[in-house]
């Protein structure tokens, strides 16, 4: 594929408002189109393809206006659904962050005790019982 044609498809995709899979159909229908009617020449130019199709903006405008309804809101859901597992992370993030820090700062006191039992100490608590 050449490089301008790739360039292309590649600006399309990222302005058309759908998800992958229809992102992909739709390119590929450009592919077919452009099969058809650049069959002189394979591997066109950015600037042949763009004096050919248009700039990526105006051929995203035209293909987004066949995507159906439930295709534009699969993908304003998938991208909520992605910003919000975003902050959701980025707030877990942070919060572990902050814990881990304050483990750190904050002083931990130990405090040793020894107790020694003998055998006599033992012994005459055993008759005070009794």
């Amino acid at each position: 594929m050449a490089d301008g044609l790739k360039q292309y498809k590649k600006e399309l995709g990222r302005l058309l408002p759908c998800p992958r899979k229809t992102r992909r159909q739709l390119v590929a229908r450009l592919d077919a189109y452009r099969d058809s009617e650049m069959a002189d020449n394979p591997s066109p130019t950015y600037e042949q393809l763009v004096s050919g199709f248009g700039p990526p903006e105006e051929m995203a405008q035209t293909l987004s206006m066949e995507l159906t309804p439930q295709d534009r809101a699969a993908y304003r859901r998938n991208r909520l659904a992605y910003r919000a597992a975003a902050v959701a992370l980025a707030a877990a993030l942070l919060v572990f962050t902050v814990y881990i820090w304050i483990l750190k700062t904050t002083p931990i006191e130990v405090i040793e005790k020894t107790v020694i039992i003998t055998e006599s100490d033992t012994t005459e608590e055993v008759e005070d019982i009794k």
